[in-house]
């Protein structure tokens, strides 16, 4: 029994390694590349990491199989067989959360560039007809024959169809760009106010649960807390020392159930004194 159990340890606590520096890897993923002609390499990042997390199942399926044999064989270190596998779950579920925020930030990118394309060919039409405009016009000054004016004034009728063709898609522009997310600066202060998020509405891009909130620092003791602006309840997410077998930076905490979907939107608020960090609903 004890060979499995040193196999078993030896195994979760290597995953473990592997599922810190993956979260470490994407929470600080510098964002702004992928507004930079990088989307491409961004893509196939994610589809790398898609593989592996897929790999990995199989390996976490084993150890979990594993874990619950070594807790029937032996009462004794049950808790410590416990401890593992629950880490490990926990940090399953926030790099899975992790993937998911992966995926709407390349579906945002990718609206975002193809916003932009489109603008670019719409001005350059414009700009293309404006000069269009501008040559039938003096050319109209020179004009000294009834047939020369009739053939501006087609000219003039083709480029007015033209134009007004373009209406109804600069109009839809204009309502895409309601929709469209700016690049996330690349440093974030709390103490900057052109940068900090603390304070600011925010809308969610990816549905996600209070609990996958991380903690970059392993002594933090604090609560981190929701508060539903619809029924004036507070969800308490997380009131005791974060504590792990293997350091973790970001480590998820709590185990409320809140939820917050695609398209709330929310605040974030700081209170000094306590060290809270609250999650307030915004009403659209």
């Amino acid at each position: 029994m004890s060979k499995s159990l040193l196999e078993f340890v030896e195994r979760a606590h290597n995953e473990l390694i592997w599922l810190r520096e993956h979260e470490s890897f994407e929470v600080t993923r510098d964002w702004t590349e992928i507004y930079h002609n990088e989307l491409d390499r961004i893509r196939i990042d994610f589809q790398k990491l898609m593989h592996e997390i897929h790999e990995k199942e199989i390996v976490y399926s084993e150890l979990s199989v594993l874990g619950s044999s070594i807790q029937l064989e032996n009462y004794d270190v049950t808790d410590l067989v416990q401890t593992y596998l629950n880490a490990l779950e926990r940090h399953w579920a926030w790099l899975l959360q992790l993937t998911y925020c992966f995926e709407a930030h390349i579906e945002q990118s990718a609206r975002f560039q193809s916003f932009f394309n489109d603008v670019e060919q719409c001005e350059l039409l414009l700009t293309t007809s404006l000069e269009e405009l501008r040559c039938l016009y003096e050319s109209t000054l020179n004009a000294t024959t009834t047939e020369q004016g009739e053939t501006l004034l087609k000219q003039l009728q083709e480029l007015h169809t033209r134009v007004i063709g373009q209406e109804s898609f600069i109009f839809q522009l204009v309502d895409i760009s309601q929709e469209i997310i700016p690049p996330i600066p690349s440093h974030v202060d709390a103490r900057d106010s052109s940068t900090t998020l603390i304070g600011r509405r925010i809308r969610v891009l990816c549905s996600f649960q209070p609990k996958d909130y991380f903690s970059d620092n392993q002594s933090y003791s604090g609560d981190v807390s929701i508060v539903n602006s619809a029924n004036t309840s507070h969800l308490s997410i997380a009131n005791a020392s974060i504590s792990s077998i293997i350091e973790p930076i970001f480590w998820p905490v709590g185990n409320n159930t809140g939820y917050f979907d695609k398209g709330d939107f929310f605040i974030i608020l700081e209170n000094p004194e306590n060290h809270k960090l609250q999650v307030s609903y915004s009403i659209t």
